[in-house]
């Protein structure tokens, strides 16, 4: 759940705040923050978790064998518990009011 909440704020965090800040922090800063995160959840989750940060990775490495079949439902479940939790951290952190949601590319509907 953590390295998926981390992957995921980096990825939504990052275009978020770029879209924000009137592109200024540009594509490569986007696309490399998830990639850095990645990085650096694999150093450090891989002996607990087996680095299985997203549910179609874990869908993979399940067929082919790496991940037992029964552990599969386990790992998607709080893997879409991980991105739930900072979708809303996400929308608490941008607020409902301020217009910045629709401004960063969100679809909100309230």
């Amino acid at each position: 759940m953590i390295g998926t909440f981390a992957l995921v704020f980096a990825a939504m965090g990052s275009d978020i705040s770029d879209t924000l800040n009137g592109h200024a922090l540009g594509k490569l800063a986007v696309v490399a923050a998830p990639g850095l995160v990645i990085t650096a959840m694999i150093y450090g989750l891989e002996k607990i978790s087996g680095a299985y940060f997203n549910p179609a990775l874990s869908i993979g490495f399940s067929i082919s064998r790496h991940l037992k079949v029964k552990d599969l439902p386990l790992y998607t479940l709080v893997q879409i518990i991980g991105s739930i939790l900072d979708s809303a951290v996400a929308i608490v952190a941008i607020g409902y009011s301020s217009g910045a949601a629709g401004n960063a590319g969100l679809t909100i509907s309230l």
